[in-house]
């Protein structure tokens, strides 16, 4: 799978996330949605860290987006962090959860729509063998920290 399929694939598994745990009245069953988003959103910023934004960097066309994208992932990870300390019943939770998915959907749609055009051009052919690249660092990603292909983690 080339490297834009495989982030668009991730991006639209995450907006669909979002989209369930907003949605479901059951605060067990938004923690369960949690750690799946939490898992994937984890694993997909890992991947782009390290097999993705690296070689964006370099790049002069995508170097300033690179950076940004590097800082919108710290964000991100942060938010990740104050959510994993609350509970769903909480009142703080949804509302961070709310900032989360405006965060990481501006991030997509900043990703989609700017970088991955520029991207494209810089990678042309490459753009397969980078997504086999990125498919590898995921998986190992998963495998090390013992989550599931389908985000759940075994415990």
């Amino acid at each position: 799978m080339d490297a834009f399929t495989l982030m668009k694939k991730d991006h639209k598994n995450v907006k669909g996330l979002f989209k369930k745990i907003i949605k479901a009245g059951d605060p067990d069953e938004q923690a369960d949605l949690f750690k799946e988003l939490k898992n994937e959103l984890d694993a997909h910023a890992y991947m782009e860290e390290n097999a993705f934004y690296p070689a964006m960097k370099e790049q002069q066309e995508t170097h300033d987006l690179a950076l940004e994208s590097y800082e919108e992932h710290h964000m991100m990870k942060e938010l990740l962090e104050e959510l994993s300390e609350l509970s769903p019943e909480s009142e703080e939770w949804m509302p961070k959860m709310k900032v989360l998915q405006e965060n990481m959907e501006h991030h997509i749609q900043e990703e989609e729509e700017e970088m991955f055009p520029k991207a494209k051009k810089i990678l042309g052919a490459k753009a397969k063998e980078v997504g086999e690249e990125m498919e590898q660092v995921k998986k190992s990603y998963l495998k090390e920290h013992g989550i599931e292909e389908n985000g759940s983690a075994d415990l």
